[in-house]
């Protein structure tokens, strides 16, 4: 069962140009309500939450059976008048005039951690009111969940604002009802990713046992896309902490070292990966002891894996700004999406660049369509890209990688979406080979062109990305051969040329900042020059 079905949208609620989320719809529905309790209770199940607080009223409804699957207490949280002891309360401001919430003065203990839930975050003001009295009363809120987000709204900024830490359930990343980011350590503390190679006919999930393992899986594309390499790469540092010798700190230091240079050798492209592993390095340094070394390697390549989910989510709601320009420039008509390769949430940990905010702009129910490339030779478009649109419920048509120019010349795309490997910092991106014939069409075709990533992909040492980018030359095998599913649906792999015929293979192509509309990244949309970049990121001029 999808979650996301069952959300009713209410158009131009509470005022115009809102896509209200009504979760009415889903908490009648016994199986949809227990899903969204058992979705919650897996994030928190590991940490220590001492209460969950819930705001009236639907925050009592999600809140409580929460409460009671983690075996803590349930706190109300009520609108004035409506507890029945010693309260205290907190004013706040609504678009007119001013409301008050309460909670008793004895429901939280000094020092308690506190989960704070609700149905929605929309303008945050009655969570912010909310989280000032968790505060008051001595309690830490260790995160404010919610079933759903309106990002426009802006809410989330504001809690984020006070240094408050706010979940989401999000409805993209499914595969058969269950959420999966592309990496994870499981409940045994081994390392899992989801075998890109096998997609889309079959899913499956393989364990990473070792920095053989690591070192094969990003070298054969088991694992692939900027984001996902560095956070890949980020665990095989830890993996290698764990199996380094541990008698001497001299000895454990030097294959740490050793195994990094072995990592960053397997990719050469992809900023994200060395970025990475420096991090981890610099970790390596921190750390007093063997023990501490581990602790702070694993703490830090979680922290990476975060961060990638967190940025690319964000990308997806600065690059729905640019999708509802569009819409509302051409009411009523659908918005046709080129992309390139694969962009989505099995490039990186989860959400992805470029898919993102068509994901974000699906969800807030805008009309679009993605005309996916195939992306030969390894064809991530066709296996990979349709495969999450599809599983999202996003209209998408599959297209050869030649056809672009014509859309574009008959005016059937209106903007295109690509990612990225590396960023220079005058803007020129290098992504997968043919991105820059991309480009070149909608230049003249007068197509916005935009770049997706997070800032792990940004080379601020490099000004030049056709001279100073390394671009990975592949296995000539791969254009040679190609993968697909049989009619008695067998996967088998046969060669498309003669046997005496060699190939070339590279793997990326570099885009020049002339031709690039704008770039989306965490912190916001820019222009594709080293001004625009920096001032983004001030810090690193």
């Amino acid at each position: 069962m999808s979650i996301k079905k069952l959300i009713r949208t209410v158009p131009d609620y509470p005022k115009p140009g809102i896509m209200f989320r009504d979760i009415t719809t889903l908490i009648k529905d016994p199986i949809g309500l227990n899903l969204v309790v058992k979705e919650f209770c897996s994030r928190y199940a590991r940490l220590r939450i001492d209460k969950v607080v819930g705001i009236e009223s639907r925050g009592f409804i999600i809140g409580a059976p929460i409460a009671y699957e983690l075996g803590v207490g349930f706190i109300p949280i009520r609108k004035k008048g409506k507890l029945p002891a010693k309260t205290i309360g907190c004013d706040y401001a609504l678009e007119y005039g001013t409301d008050r919430i309460e909670v008793h003065s004895d429901a939280i203990l000094e020092g308690e951690n506190i989960l704070l839930i609700d149905d929605l975050i929309a303008t945050g003001g009655t969570a912010e009111a909310a989280i000032t009295l968790i505060r008051r009363c001595g309690g830490v809120v260790v995160e404010c969940a919610f079933v759903v987000d309106l990002p426009e709204l802006g809410g989330r900024k504001r809690l984020e604002a006070l240094g408050a830490t706010v979940f989401s359930l999000k409805f993209n990343m499914k595969i058969n009802g269950k959420s999966f980011r592309t990496i994870w350590v499981n409940d045994e503390g081994i390392l899992n990713v989801i075998n890109q190679l096998s997609l889309p006919h079959n899913f499956e999930i393989i364990a990473l046992l070792d920095v053989d393992d690591v070192c094969q899986a990003i070298s054969n594309m088991v694992v692939r896309g900027a984001g996902l390499i560095g956070a890949t790469a980020g665990y095989g540092m830890w993996i290698a902490a764990t199996q380094a010798p541990s008698s001497d700190l001299n000895s454990f230091n030097t294959y740490i070292k050793v195994q990094a240079l072995r990592l960053q050798a397997t990719r050469p492209t992809a900023r994200n990966l060395a970025w990475a592993i420096e991090r981890q390095l610099g970790k390596l340094e921190a750390g007093a002891t063997i023990f501490e070394k581990i602790a702070l390697l694993k703490a830090e390549a979680e922290a990476i894996a975060d961060e990638d989910a967190e940025f690319c989510r964000r990308i997806g709601q600065h690059g729905l700004g640019l999708i509802e320009e569009l819409a509302a420039s051409r009411p009523g008509q659908t918005i046709n999406i080129l992309t390139h390769c694969n962009a989505g949430w099995l490039a990186f940990v989860d959400y992805g660049s470029a898919l993102s905010p068509i994901f974000a702009a699906h969800d807030a129910g805008l009309p679009v369509h993605v005309w996916v490339d195939e992306t030969r030779p390894r064809n991530q478009g066709a296996s990979l890209t349709a495969w999450e649109l599809a599983c999202h419920g996003v209209p998408h048509s599959l297209i050869a990688d030649n056809v672009g120019g014509h859309l574009m010349q008959h005016g059937l795309v209106d903007i295109v979406l690509t990612g990225a490997d590396r960023i220079t910092r005058n803007g020129d991106a290098a992504n997968k080979i043919g991105t820059y014939l991309k480009a070149l069409a909608a230049k003249d075709n007068n197509v916005p062109f935009y770049i997706a990533f997070p800032s792990s992909t940004i080379d601020f040492s490099l000004n030049n990305g056709l001279t100073q980018i390394p671009i990975e030359e592949r296995s000539g095998d791969e254009v040679r051969l190609v993968s697909g599913k049989l009619t008695d649906g067998s996967v088998t792999t046969v060669q498309i040329c003669p046997d005496q015929t060699t190939a070339r293979n590279w793997g990326f192509d570099v885009t020049p900042a002339r031709l690039i509309s704008g770039l989306v990244c965490e912190r916001g949309v820019c222009s594709a020059t080293e001004s625009g970049i920096f001032g983004l990121f001030p810090e690193r001029a």
